[in-house]
């Protein structure tokens, strides 16, 4: 609002007018108004701004997933996971099978006939025919 409409304005068709101070407090109201409307504005702006930016932050992080197959990918995992399995069982098998032969080993080392040690490698042969895999002994 401009203040010389106000004081042009023409308030009964026969020249009535709005003396400067009245026109002077409808000024400062509309400042008022006008002053809210900017910072309210200002304030969407900043909002909206960083919604842009957000938004193009997240589409740059969806066209890495351009082109990405979610099934493949849950297959790999499954098969990953089994691998671990795998891989974590034969661990176990190897450190069990590693402890067992320290144990022999010490109690063959530890035997002081050669009549004992004999039994005991006789009987370690008869396991592995049976199905205890016994590698290198060391012996």
């Amino acid at each position: 609002m401009e203040r010389k409409f106000l004081e042009g304005l023409d308030l009964d068709g026969k020249g009535l007018k709005l003396d400067k101070e009245r026109v002077d407090k409808i000024m400062a109201e509309h400042g008022k108004s006008v002053e809210k409307q900017k910072k309210t504005t200002s304030d969407l702006e900043a909002e909206r701004d960083g919604l842009k930016t957000q938004i193009g932050e997240i589409t740059a992080k969806l066209a890495t997933f351009d082109g990405v197959d979610a099934e493949a990918l849950k297959k790999e995992i499954e098969t990953l996971k089994g691998d671990i399995a795998t891989k974590e069982k034969d661990f176990q098998e190897k450190n069990a099978e590693r402890d067992f032969k320290d144990v022999v080993k010490e109690a063959i080392s530890g035997a002081k006939s050669r009549p004992v040690r004999s039994r005991v490698l006789k009987f370690l042969h008869l396991y592995n025919k049976v199905g205890i895999i016994i590698k290198d002994w060391g012996t």
